[in-house]
């Protein structure tokens, strides 16, 4: 049995309907190794052909918690440089599948947050902000994303952030976002010859003024929400 498993990783697959076939008889064997490695390799043929939906899937469907985590990485970055995002549909139908990865439930969280910041919904948009930002799950170079992100929700005239969420906005600037910022310049007075954007984002053409924005939208979030919740508490 050991044999056959072994040589039904070995088979070449030139088409999905293939490598369905073959896990069909792998499901039935009960040969979980065989069926998880002939997933990794259709996910990373998906990949390779830019088919990044279909890598996910593939990648989720053969467990590998490393390489599902390699593919969400892409796409956050993907969408932190040029705000697309791939592949929606499939990040749309994910479900309980995204526990696989911590990336991919960050991912999947962040996509419902944009999914509702796009239909203007804006009070849902911030608590799922708001539960993101708290979360310990977010990848170092997204802390840009997700600050940039509260602007508008701060700026609103109806607050949908309050006082206590404001402050803690302010503490992830400067315990997140100015030390990440920090770093990189570090790295670009040691690389001079990379390109002058610091942070490589679609938003952040200059991070001093996204910074001093920040500030700004939280100073007078801050005092819309003392009058707010003072005169609720009178």
């Amino acid at each position: 049995m050991a044999t056959l498993e072994m040589l039904l990783t070995k088979i070449p697959i030139k088409t999905e309907k293939q490598a369905l076939k073959i896990l069909d008889i792998c499901s039935k064997k009960q040969f979980i190794n065989a069926e998880e490695e002939i997933c990794k390799v259709q996910a990373k043929k998906s990949f390779t052909e830019e088919r990044y939906g279909n890598a996910l899937e593939w990648a989720i469907r053969s467990r590998d918690t490393l390489y599902v985590t390699s593919i969400a990485d892409y796409l956050l970055k993907h969408y932190v440089q040029t705000g697309d995002i791939l592949c929606p549909d499939v990040i749309a139908n994910i479900g309980a599948k995204m526990f696989i990865s911590p990336r991919l439930v960050f991912l999947a969280k962040y996509f419902d947050f944009y999914q509702f910041y796009r239909k203007k919904d804006l009070l849902p948009a911030a608590e799922l902000l708001l539960n993101l930002l708290e979360s310990e799950i977010i990848p170092e170079y997204f802390w840009p994303s997700l600050l940039v992100d509260t602007i508008p929700l701060l700026e609103s005239k109806d607050p949908k952030i309050f006082f206590k969420e404001t402050c803690c906005i302010l503490q992830h600037l400067e315990s997140n976002l100015m030390p990440l910022i920090e770093k990189k310049k570090k790295h670009m007075e040691k690389h001079p010859n990379e390109p002058i954007n610091i942070l490589k984002h679609y938003r952040l053409d200059n991070v001093e003024q996204i910074v001093n924005l920040l500030r700004l939208a939280c100073a007078r979030n801050l005092s819309r929400a003392i009058i707010i919740e003072n005169t609720l508490i009178n």
